[in-house]
């Protein structure tokens, strides 16, 4: 998996590959290091990664919790149908703070806006 963070105009991972028990621990400490202290809303590019499996969503899920946490919003890019089932099976897209979109453009735009 490779990874990319950018910290503005919003913190944000982009992750290229196979979110899995090999990279999820990879995964987390971008997300610490993206999330700085008194950052609320986080943006997610998945747009690129094809398969995730347990370990990868609890990954995500933790990332939902610390924005939760402190009261941010967590957008999600996602273009694949199976991994956005995935994410909206188990509950991520129905909660208030997690936003699901089709493009990391339109993530980023709504979390600047918010």
């Amino acid at each position: 998996m490779r990874l990319k963070i950018i910290d503005s105009p919003i913190p944000a991972v982009i992750a290229n590959g196979v979110l899995a028990a090999g990279s999820a621990c990879s995964f987390r400490v971008a997300v610490f290091h993206a999330f700085s202290p008194g950052e609320r809303s986080l943006a997610l590019d998945l747009t690129n990664v094809h398969y995730v499996d347990s370990d990868g969503l609890r990954a995500i899920c933790g990332v939902h919790r610390l924005v939760r946490f402190r009261g941010g919003i967590l957008g999600i890019a996602l273009k694949h149908g199976a991994l956005r089932d995935l994410v909206r099976t188990c509950g991520l897209g129905y909660q208030p703070e997690v936003e699901i979109f089709d493009s990391f453009d339109e993530c980023a735009e709504r979390l600047r806006s918010a």
